[in-house]
């Protein structure tokens, strides 16, 4: 062999068994690992359950008519039930005299709910509704998206949100904190 290729030759084994080293060390692709388990859902800071007084502070929408004071403020009752993470909230806005039940959870102090009623001639839906309960859980305060939809005398639709603030009607506290369901 000439010279050239007994100084390559130590360099050539050195690159291989370097390289070797390193694809032994980059495992397999996960194939073995078990997939990470789903974040836990938070528990409730504590039991809300109980009737509340809404009272809307404010509301924004991109069309007029929906805004007050034609879309007035409203001030109204609701019931809330909680089973762990899992809210029911019922009640009735003071221009419908129909009942609404909403399906909803809490996480922690992030309590939120949806649905529709009918209003107005026509139908309102609550798209999505966040409050932040307090540290007390006799109140909380938050947002909530909406769309209505009136078909009388013909088909109206606008968008908006309504800020709002809940007061619980007898304070009782957390009551002690609900464990998930």
């Amino acid at each position: 062999m000439n010279s050239f290729g007994n100084v390559f030759r130590p360099l050539s084994w050195l690159i291989a068994v370097s390289l070797a080293a390193v694809v032994a060390g980059c495992g397999g692709g996960g194939g073995d690992a078990a997939p990470a388990a789903p974040a836990a859902t938070p528990a409730p800071i504590g039991n809300i359950a109980g009737v509340w007084t809404i009272t809307e502070t404010g509301i924004t929408s991109p069309a007029p008519e929906c805004m007050p004071p034609g879309n007035a403020l409203a001030t109204y009752p609701v019931t809330i039930t909680q089973t762990g993470n899992a809210l029911t909230v019922s009640g009735e806005r003071t221009n419908t005299a129909t009942p609404t039940t909403f399906q909803g959870t809490i996480k922690g102090d992030a309590a939120s709910w949806s649905g529709s009623f009918p209003e107005r001639g026509g139908i309102t839906t609550i798209n999505s509704l966040t409050s932040t309960v307090a540290s007390d859980c006799n109140g909380f305060s938050g947002t909530s998206n909406w769309s209505y939809v009136g078909d009388a005398p013909s088909t109206f639709t606008c968008t908006g949100t309504t800020q709002f603030t809940g007061t619980r009607n007898t304070a009782s506290g957390c009551t002690g904190a609900q464990s998930p369901s």
